[in-house]
């Protein structure tokens, strides 16, 4: 994005002067940091949310562990491991998903 600005101030007004590349990359990343704490906030809403619902739905969800995460969901939810979540499917749930499908 940064290049980006540049080549575009470059074609409108020439060389770049140091201050305003500068000014350009602040700004720039001011942008990337406030997507990034945008991004953590709706995934540790939607963790939240999901881990509500296992939580009360013992009866189709249960928690029977945890493994290690490094992926960037788990960077931005500032986690180390997320649960491993065993479905407990209704026969009568599956056969009608099956006839519905």
């Amino acid at each position: 994005m940064r290049d980006n600005y540049l080549s575009t101030y470059e074609d409108i007004f020439g060389e770049v002067p140091d201050d305003i590349a500068n000014k350009i990359s602040e700004t720039v990343d001011e942008i990337y940091s406030r997507v990034e704490d945008r991004l953590a906030e709706m995934a540790k809403n939607l963790y939240q949310e999901t881990l509500d619902l296992i939580k009360n739905n013992p009866a189709k969800y249960e928690i029977v562990g945890y493994t290690e995460c490094n992926s960037r969901l788990c960077y931005l939810l500032g986690i180390e491991k997320i649960p491993l979540v065993r479905v407990n499917w209704n026969e009568e749930d599956v056969e009608n998903k099956l006839l519905n499908a």
